[in-house]
């Protein structure tokens, strides 16, 4: 399989969060920020990030409460993914559900993993199967106040190895090839036995 690692290290625009054109935000919800140490507000969200500098979160400081919505997307992957293993801190007393969404379309979404409430100020890991969708996205909805800012670092994708599977049907071309060698083996051994019978029995009758 393929792997992707995205920290957030080279922000470009919300089209292309990660630099790598991997991740954009803002798709259909509100849209992650990429910052480095503090996040604004106290009481929520890292003091660092988990790799390097920089990491995305979810700003939740009003207007963005209560219940705002945020969207993290990949743009569409070719090869289907097939699982995906990411960093996240959801510290906050009002740190709402953060959903991992799986799709083929990037129209109807499948729920493949989900957390809510506060874990306290420290990275967690999660790695996570993925049933061959070409898009990934993290889903966050915030809760009732500004202690909400939910952060994601470090998202590594892993795609289906799709090609390994074209050299399996090769081994098969091989086997008709011994089916016609008993044809001329026995074709000769009838042709040379008529030949002799046939010169003896004519030359004594003149």
């Amino acid at each position: 399989s393929t792997s992707y690692t995205s920290s957030f290290e080279s922000y470009s625009s919300a089209s292309d969060v990660s630099g790598d054109g991997l991740w954009e935000t803002g798709v259909n919800f509100k849209a992650f920020v990429v910052a480095s140490g503090s996040t604004p507000s106290t009481s929520t969200g890292p003091s660092s990030a988990y790799a390097g500098s920089y990491y995305a979160y979810c700003e939740t400081t009003n207007p963005n409460h209560p219940g705002a919505s945020f969207d993290l997307q990949t743009t569409e992957f070719s090869t289907p993914i097939e699982s995906v293993a990411f960093y996240y801190m959801a510290y906050g007393a009002t740190i709402g559900t953060v959903s991992l969404q799986g799709s083929s379309d990037a129209s109807s979404w499948t729920t493949l993993w989900s957390k809510n409430g506060n874990f306290g100020r420290n990275w967690k890991s999660a790695s996570v199967s993925v049933p061959n969708a070409k898009y990934l996205r993290f889903y966050y909805v915030g809760g009732s106040s500004y202690t909400g800012d939910l952060a994601l670092d470090s998202i590594t994708i892993n795609t289906v190895p799709a090609p390994s599977a074209v050299p399996t049907p090769s081994p098969t071309s091989p086997q008709p090839t011994p089916r016609p060698s008993p044809i001329p083996i026995s074709a000769p051994t009838k042709m040379p036995t008529p030949v002799p019978s046939g010169i003896p029995v004519s030359s004594p009758t003149p």
